[in-house]
């Protein structure tokens, strides 16, 4: 596998350029995400995808945030479901797992293969600004397993994979690490009695997780965010809780958690 397999890229536009197609062709990328500037409609979304697998020697993942309500990157052709907050309070399995094979049909005729979705986070904090707003599937552990599970399973079933997201616990978070470092004074039992519960359960099913960027000072001596400690992604999420096979990403390395401390070069670096 060629180093660069590592790195999912971002994409400038709706069509490439021909500087992109000249540097996707030489890197290889492992992958690509995709945003709502990349998506005009339909047809011109499945061009995009397909040629985004043309320039890869290996099938690419091809990643979108398509968790319903706000977060959701397909908004200027195809309505948005329900949040997951609102799905887990109407408690309706059928129509929940009816909203996971929905997303996945459209991700699949759009050649999109990857969901960064479901959210596993607990509703710790719904009243902060954490970015975390209508996006968690409950406060219980129960109720983050059953819904988001569903959710899950429903959109494999169409060939799409699921991310979850935030590990280890975003749903602590008192602020938005889109902006800055959210620092979360938890220490691991804690978490691991709460938090942690709807990893385990769904472990079996889950395709990949997303590190968030929240620093765990209780947890990870080093001072770094969870994304690019190797305490939390080696020793708690890859030995200690044994997700050994699967795909572990960090979150957007563009975001202001990880842009103020680093900057993109020296946080790819340190992710890698």
């Amino acid at each position: 596998m060629r180093r660069s397999q590592v790195l999912i890229s971002g994409v400038a536009g709706p069509e490439l350029t021909s500087a992109e197609v000249h540097l996707f062709r030489k890197l290889q990328p492992g992958g690509f995400i995709l945003f709502t500037r990349n998506l005009i409609d339909p047809w011109q979304t499945r061009q995009l995808t397909d040629s985004l697998r043309e320039l890869c020697d290996e099938t690419p993942l091809i990643a979108i945030d398509n968790e319903g309500g706000r977060v959701w990157r397909t908004a200027p052709f195809a309505p948005s479901p329900p949040t997951a907050a609102q799905l887990s309070k109407h408690n309706d399995p059928k129509v929940i797992a009816q909203s996971g094979w929905a997303t996945g049909r459209l991700l699949s005729h759009l050649g999109i293969n990857l969901n960064l979705a479901p959210v596993l986070d607990l509703d710790h904090h719904p009243e902060r600004s954490n970015a975390l707003n209508e996006r968690c599937w409950g406060r219980s552990e129960q109720d983050v397993i059953n819904h988001a599970g569903v959710f899950n399973r429903w959109q494999r079933r169409q060939g799409i994979a699921g991310c979850a997201k935030h590990f280890p616990c975003g749903g602590r978070a008192i602020n938005d690490p889109h902006h800055t470092l959210p620092v979360v004074e938890i220490d691991q039992e804690e978490f691991m009695r709460e938090d942690i519960i709807p990893y385990t359960a769904l472990m079996p099913e889950l395709d990949a997780i997303m590190i968030s960027h929240l620093h765990f000072p209780n947890i990870d001596q080093d001072e770094l965010p969870a994304s690019l400690s190797r305490n939390i992604i080696q020793g708690l999420l890859r030995e200690r809780l044994a997700f050994d096979h699967q795909l572990v990403l960090s979150d957007d390395l563009d975001m202001g958690a990880i842009q103020q401390a680093y900057g993109t070069p020296e946080a790819a670096r340190r992710a890698i």
